[in-house]
């Protein structure tokens, strides 16, 4: 698992790559976390194209991201492409809070 974060002005994108399951969600939350609070933005983007595998606890990670978001009152996007993973926050009604791109 591959975690890295880009500030483009106000603009913070997190990167996530390589395999994400119940085994690695709560490393890349507490990653996720830290990168999040280390400055002030106005927006957040978590860019999971380079997953290669994710199950449910996607899910479990994008909102957890979202909820520190709105902490912040941050602006919040998740960058999924198409497929597989798309489709499973899709099904869990994510696309209904908040934005994809």
């Amino acid at each position: 698992m591959k975690i890295k974060a880009v500030v483009n002005g106000s603009v913070l994108t997190i990167f996530i790559c390589g395999e994400l399951g119940h085994h690695e969600a709560i490393d890349v939350i507490s990653r996720i976390r830290d990168e999040m609070e280390r400055g002030t933005y106005m927006q957040i983007i978590l860019d999971m194209d380079g997953l290669t595998f994710m199950d449910s606890s996607g899910i479990a990670v994008v909102m957890k991201a979202y909820k520190i978001a709105q902490s912040m009152e941050t602006k919040f996007a998740v960058k999924v492409g198409s497929g597989h993973k798309k489709r499973i926050l899709m099904a869990a009604g994510l696309n209904k809070i908040i934005d994809f791109i």
